[in-house]
């Protein structure tokens, strides 16, 4: 199986993990501010409950975003040549995805 991959379509795919981030990043956004109007009327424990969650739901958002800038600054690299400090980037960003950091 040949998996080698022309720099153009590298950049092409960098390009749409860059606006699949964007969009991403967008919806979010509209999502939390939907999210704190409707919480804004609640009070007590379901309010500080549902708060506690959200937070969750915004961490794991941004550690999935993190991963999408990686892979882009990865497959951008990659077109370049890596040099050494881009390999070690590459090494801790394959070190974290190993971890499961995404295990949500």
């Amino acid at each position: 199986m040949n998996l080698q991959v022309d720099d153009q379509k590298k950049v092409k795919l960098a390009g749409e993990i860059n606006t699949y981030h964007t969009e991403l990043s967008s919806r979010i956004g509209k999502l939390n501010d939907v999210v704190d109007r409707i919480q804004a009327g609640w009070k007590g424990a379901a309010g500080k409950e549902f708060d506690v969650l959200q937070r969750g739901v915004n961490e794991n958002l941004k550690k999935i975003k993190d991963r999408l800038m990686d892979l882009e600054e990865a497959m951008r690299m990659s077109v370049q040549g890596f040099n050494a400090e881009e390999e070690q980037r590459i090494a801790e960003i394959r070190k974290v995805n190993s971890s499961a950091i995404l295990d949500i």
